[in-house]
């Protein structure tokens, strides 16, 4: 039997890919992920996922990763028939069509796992599989917390390589909680040098562009009134 497991990271940042990984076992090799210390990739450390990353991929039967660009993030929230959820439930269906697992196991990404199921079964075009979807599945399923892990690495990786390779200054975690994202993204913003990377429909980098527009327009204004 061939068992899957699904999770993402980076659904609620405003810098980098979105990253979905599916993860598929033997049911037997099920016990060896808790052995060798697999759970929920956010109660671990960046260099114990780092350890456990080719763990999981030795142990797995096999792997299927899906980044979703910034780009591609955007036009689905803009677009008033589409929306990230739904961009992100074909993504796992995807995963789910590739892989074709007798059963799969996900973490919910809505509040009502029910309906999300339903939701992904019409994306699906092999049926022939078993979906238990529930809220903080990477707490409850090894299964789960390894492609939690997979794609934590992963989204890591990816964004350190903007450090790197397009030698950009140090843009933290790229979550909208972290001082360093936020203090790069009111750099670019003022510059109006917004890196390709830059996820352009979110909240928060709406919010800073037009704090900035209207702090120009104030200005402006103010310099009009001392002639």
């Amino acid at each position: 039997m061939k068992i899957l497991g699904i999770d993402e990271a980076g659904r609620g940042a405003v810098l980098g890919n979105l990253v979905i990984a599916g993860v598929s076992f033997k049911k037997t090799d099920i016990n060896e992920l808790i052995n060798i210390g697999v759970k929920d990739s956010k109660k671990l450390t960046p260099k114990k996922r780092e350890a456990l990353f080719p763990e999981i991929m030795n142990l797995c039967k096999e792997c299927k990763i899906i980044e979703v660009e910034p780009r591609e993030i955007d036009d689905s929230v803009f677009d008033i028939k589409s929306n990230l959820n739904l961009l992100e439930i074909q993504k796992m269906g995807e995963i789910i069509d590739a892989l074709k697992p007798s059963m799969v196991y996900i973490d919910a990404i809505t509040s009502n796992p029910k309906k999300f199921t339903e939701m992904l079964k019409q994306h699906l075009v092999y049926k022939n599989t078993t979906i238990i979807a529930e809220n903080k599945a990477d707490e409850l399923y090894p299964m789960v917390a390894a492609a939690s892990i997979i794609a934590k690495v992963t989204r890591d990786r990816a964004i350190e390589a903007l450090r790197k390779e397009s030698k950009f200054q140090d843009i933290g975690s790229g979550y909208p909680s972290d001082p360093q994202t936020i203090s790069s993204l009111k750099d670019w913003i003022k510059n109006r040098n917004i890196p390709f990377f830059v996820r352009k429909s979110w909240h928060t980098f709406v919010k800073m562009r037009d704090l900035q527009k209207n702090a120009k327009i104030t200005q402006f204004f103010d310099v009009r009134g001392e002639r």
